[in-house]
């Protein structure tokens, strides 16, 4: 504990005599008398080299454990916080290097950026397993922000999302294009194909060429129509009974 003040100071008794402190220095410690009994020992006033006061036990200071008023300690902490704040600026700094020039951290292409790489290299990330954990990665063009930006500005508007055209290929420049959300989900590894009279198709682009919902369709199937029958509206059913 340290004080501004000096604590109270009390006579040396007889059978201390030989035991007087009085004026010994320890570290930055100075003992200026005798202060009040503390558990059965007294403890000795020190004052610092810092200006504050503190009362301490007399085999504290011959053993070398008590050298400052606790000032030293505040010191190496408050150096640690330091050298740790700089330590963190500096990697922030030449890790975001290319990203701090640009000005555009506020820009909506930013946080895609940031997003991206993320479900790419963090594995905390809820998405990692389908895309880093799956070997998914970013081109080293685009691990700048800067260089993302100038290739997919391009087209970009409010609402669109990346997406890749290869489901399995990785985020660069030739894989890459804006997609709205339908797109996206009509481009996931899950994405349902079904045969039609086109052709294979994916089930929700079908269901839009032959005016049906994609439940309907998955019913007809599951109940065994056969594919000319399936993509058959009402109308054209009815006419064929006709």
């Amino acid at each position: 504990m340290r004080f501004k003040r000096k604590p109270e100071v009390f006579p040396i008794p007889s059978s201390m005599k030989g035991r007087d402190m009085t004026g010994m220095k320890f570290g930055r410690l100075e003992v200026i008398g005798l202060g009040l009994k503390s558990s059965r020992q007294h403890r000795w006033v020190c004052r610092c080299d810092c200006g504050f006061y503190t009362l301490t036990f007399g085999f504290s200071l011959r053993r070398g454990e008590s050298r400052s008023c606790g000032c030293i300690a505040a010191e190496k902490t408050k150096e640690r916080w330091k050298s740790a704040d700089a330590e963190r600026l500096r990697k922030r700094l030449s890790e975001n290097a290319s990203n701090v020039s640009h000005r555009l951290s506020k820009h909506p292409l930013y946080s895609v950026w940031i997003d991206m790489k993320a479900r790419c290299y963090k594995p905390a990330n809820k998405f990692y397993k389908d895309y880093g954990g799956r070997g998914i990665k970013v081109c080293e063009k685009w691990l700048s922000f800067k260089n993302f930006y100038d290739d997919m500005i391009d087209g970009w508007e409010k609402g669109l999302q990346i997406g890749r055209i290869n489901n399995d290929g990785d985020y660069d420049p030739e894989n890459c294009r804006w997609e709205t959300p339908c797109q996206q989900q009509r481009n996931r590894r899950d994405t349902v194909f079904v045969e039609t009279p086109s052709g294979r198709m994916k089930l929700a682009d079908a269901a839009d060429k032959y005016g049906l919902t994609s439940n309907c369709i998955r019913y007809r199937i599951k109940a065994g129509w056969t594919p000319d029958k399936v993509f058959l509206t009402k109308s054209q059913r009815e006419r064929i009974v006709k």
